[in-house]
């Protein structure tokens, strides 16, 4: 009996000298892991010349890294102020510094891995320095890393609600990005302006938000502005889309754009039962008469067809109740079976009536669009001969 009492005392005595027993330790450092860790690769080469004024640089480890530790102020980069955007990638054991402006032109820099980094062991980071030179200060050495993205045969996949940091464009410059969503959802793309140059006139920028063929669900040009936040939504249902942004003027001459973009993920305007019909491929076949309960969302077309037969006249009239405060706009194309002469309206009258006729049978094509979410309008088609 002495002699078990002695073992199980010998046995709380050497539990206690221990960091933990039976597990990690309350401040979750492991006592077994002692090793430091080390940076393995880095995405430019130490002495690299002809940098660009824009590179993301790069380091990996060579173990998983305590995420908190990964900084701007244990990753330094000397020659430029401030050290700009770290972020840490988990899966690749990788931290990125991604400049927040422009370094310095034709000079060199040092990127550093502080000891301040460390493992998700507590131990901290052998220290790591590499030096690089940067180039001149011309387009070529503001091209960002999600380049070539000219098309959406090449568009850059991006996440939804993820920040992406200091891209550039030019007046010869479309960048292309590809999202998926699983669900219906409102996406409001922002692209706040890093810096823009001071030109005769505002550079123009411009957002299109387009099917993988190139055809348009809505465009938004407005001017960009070092500062500003230049931002425009679109409804979507489940899919695959894509975005355009580029500079329309004022970049003619050697200028550009830095900017960051994000895709950010929102409640969207709740449709009505003809969803999916924003092209005129995809247009929901109605019959004539009154139609109610139906819904406009932001710039979101509605296409709609009606049967007609060959002389007779058909008149279309949408009525529409627009949220409190709301602008009353819509834009409406009504176009006969022959392709003859469709009427063409922007406007607030409301309601709106418009008629046309066909010399031959077949279908008639309309369309409208409203600038407001969550418009509710009625679509009456009545024939007369």
């Amino acid at each position: 009996m002495t002699r078990q009492l002695a073992l199980f005392t010998a046995a709380i005595v050497l539990c206690s000298l221990l960091t933990s027993c039976g597990g990690d330790d309350p401040a979750g450092i492991d006592p077994s892991d002692a090793q430091a860790p080390t940076v393995v690769a880095t995405s430019i080469a130490n002495g690299a010349t002809d940098v660009s004024l824009i590179e993301r640089i790069e380091f990996t480890f060579s173990e998983d890294m305590d995420a908190a530790t990964i900084n701007d102020t244990t990753f330094l980069v000397a020659g430029r102020s401030p050290h700009g955007i770290v972020e840490y990638d988990a899966s690749s054991r990788t931290a990125t510094v991604v400049p927040d402006t422009l370094y310095n032109a034709g000079i060199w820099h040092s990127a550093r891995v502080t000891t301040g980094a460390t493992d998700t062991a507590g131990n901290p980071a052998v220290p790591e320095t590499l030096t690089f030179q940067t180039g001149t200060l011309d387009r070529e050495h503001v091209v960002d890393w999600m380049e070539p993205n000219e098309s959406t045969a090449g568009a850059t996949p991006v996440s939804v609600d993820v920040l992406y940091h200091t891209l550039s464009g030019c007046d010869t410059d479309d960048d292309y990005f590809r999202f998926t969503l699983t669900e219906t959802k409102k996406i409001t793309v922002k692209t706040p302006i890093i810096y823009a140059p001071i030109v005769d006139r505002s550079p123009g920028w411009n957002t299109y938000f387009l099917q993988e063929d190139g055809d348009e669900y809505a465009t938004r040009g407005t001017s960009a502005h070092t500062g500003e936040t230049p931002s425009f939504f679109h409804t979507f249902l489940p899919g695959t889309y894509y975005v355009r942004i580029y500079n329309s003027y004022g970049l003619e001459e050697s200028g550009f754009i830095l900017y960051d973009v994000e895709f950010e993920t929102g409640i969207p305007c709740q449709d009505d039962v003809y969803e999916d019909n924003d092209f005129g491929d995809e247009a929901a076949a109605l019959a004539i008469g009154q139609h109610d309960e139906l819904r406009g969302c932001y710039v979101d077309a509605d296409h709609f067809t009606f049967e007609m037969a060959a002389g007779v006249t058909m008149t279309v009239t949408v009525d529409a109740s627009f949220p409190q405060g709301a602008w009353e706009h819509r834009r409406i194309a009504l176009v006969p079976p022959d392709g003859g002469d469709g009427v063409f309206y922007d406007g607030t009258d409301n309601p709106s009536t418009f008629a046309v006729t066909s010399t031959t049978a077949g279908s008639a094509t309309f369309m409208v669009m409203f600038w407001e979410d969550d418009v509710d309008y009625t679509l009456d088609a009545a024939i007369s001969r």
